[in-house]
């Protein structure tokens, strides 16, 4: 089985706070930090997907010349 990368692994919320005003001032923070974390992850995995696909189609104009020649 593959090991789960960082990028593959959930993102955790934010830790609940004391029951003051700065203390839910301060899990706001965190949370949007956490959801941060998220979309760049996010981001990194389209760009990775991304890159396989220009590639991929790399590849396939560089064999078309040389499979043309079989046929």
């Amino acid at each position: 089985m593959v090991e789960a990368t960082g990028l593959s692994k959930p993102v955790p919320h934010a830790t609940l706070p004391e029951a003051t005003v700065g203390g839910w001032v301060d899990f706001g923070n965190r949370e949007a930090g956490q959801l941060d974390k998220s979309n760049a992850n996010t981001t990194a995995v389209i760009g990775i997907g991304r890159t396989c696909d220009a590639w991929q189609a790399k590849a396939k104009e560089e064999v078309k010349p040389w499979y043309r020649r079989l046929f």
